[in-house]
């Protein structure tokens, strides 16, 4: 317990970023705020020590994939050290033993099934690298009910919410793709879930991925950590995006965007149609054939004062335990275009969604099976 609250306590102190999600009523206005912390104090290059021989892909591929997307360099260490750092060792439990508030390494402590896993690799390092889930964000109930009743006694402390003064924020949604997001039977008692989702049941399906950072995840160490890397940046990224700390004349753009600014949807690699729609007041409809490699982006605008509203009236797509944008049809409907949209892995039929903003993009990705397709329709509301 006093370990979980020097981690908690780092994280404060860390305060990665929360965004004031969009309010359907007020469609000219995103409310943010930023609280000055003191800064995270890895040394840079952030160096790293791996305990064992064995398998240590994962961690190595890990470190290359942030170094790919972020400004961050790490260094492998032949030897231990005691200072700033992170340092790996094998266990029969996943945990993270922070040192960061006493000037010393970080220990992640990983077994041996999530160390097979590089997904369950890059969701410790994330969160050792100050990432913290959503489930504990200040603003969590505008998104999930908490089943307290389901949390064993030893793991409610890490369900606990930090409160808004606690946390800087940058220009980021409640993700419900986070690669950072607990399982939602995590610490759970007996074959419950913790935690369900508010806005849409079907978001339940996506908490929890293993797969890879969403765009925010790394949009989130972007800004903390590289936010003075260009003297210039570029100005007026829009939908979710940033300037790209590796490009600093550009936008780092969600999928489905184009640079220079997000402003306009990538084009399609298949047969899709037109990339640009314009809904009405009556319903028009979208239709969409599987194809191998294909992916088909579609942004659909309505008239000022109004809203976009979809209706999924059938999709089939690859069945996965946990849903993810991969081989599958989603649907960014809120305003934050850079957070994971309502994904659909497998089939469902005549599932409306909230319209909360005038522009939604439709994303699909495909596959070899012809049987997979999506069928939706949209139209303009007040």
């Amino acid at each position: 317990m006093f370990l979980l609250t020097l981690f908690l306590i780092f994280l404060l102190n860390l305060s990665f970023g929360i965004e004031l999600e969009y309010n359907a009523n007020q469609e000219s206005r995103v409310k943010r705020a930023i609280i000055t912390k003191r800064k995270f104090n890895y040394t840079r290059p952030i160096r790293y020590y791996i305990k064992f021989a064995n398998p240590v892909k994962h961690i190595h591929d890990s470190f290359a994939y942030l170094s790919e997307q972020t400004c961050l360099e790490f260094e492998k260490r032949k030897k231990s050290f005691k200072s700033t750092g992170i340092i790996f060792e094998i266990s029969d439990c996943n945990e993270i033993l922070p040192g960061m508030d006493t000037g010393k390494a970080t220990i992640v402590q990983l077994d041996l099934q999530c160390l097979n896993n590089i997904g369950c690799v890059k969701h410790h390092i994330g969160l050792a690298l100050g990432l913290i889930p959503h489930t504990i964000r200040w603003d969590r109930k505008d998104y999930i009910t908490l089943h307290k009743k389901n949390i064993k006694h030893e793991f409610s402390e890490r369900y606990k919410k930090f409160n808004g003064y606690h946390v800087r924020i940058f220009n980021t949604p409640f993700d419900f793709g986070s690669l950072t997001n607990y399982e939602r039977d995590y610490g759970a008692d007996g074959n419950n879930f913790t935690y369900s989702a508010k806005i849409n049941e079907l978001y339940n399906n996506m908490l929890g991925q293993r797969e890879e950072f969403s765009f925010n995840d790394i949009k989130l160490l972007n800004d903390f950590y590289c936010s003075n890397k260009c003297p210039k940046k570029i100005k007026g990224c829009i939908n979710g995006g940033y300037p790209d700390p590796k490009d600093c004349l550009s936008c780092r753009c969600p999928l489905g965007y184009r640079k220079k600014l997000c402003g306009i949807p990538e084009p399609s690699t298949g047969e899709c149609g037109p990339s640009k729609l314009v809904a009405s007041t009556q319903y028009k409809t979208l239709e969409i054939k599987t194809g191998k490699d294909k992916v088909c982006n579609h942004l659909i605008s309505s008239p000022i004062r109004t809203k976009v509203e979809v209706v999924v009236v059938e999709v089939n797509t690859k069945k996965k335990a946990v849903c993810t944008p991969k081989e599958a049809l989603e649907i960014r409907h809120r305003h934050n275009k850079g957070a994971v949209g309502l994904s659909f892995c497998g089939k469902y039929k005549n599932i409306s969604l909230k319209p909360y903003f005038s522009q939604v993009l439709v994303r699909y990705e495909g596959s070899d099976n012809q049987k997979y397709k999506a069928i939706i329709k949209y139209r303009a509301v007040r």
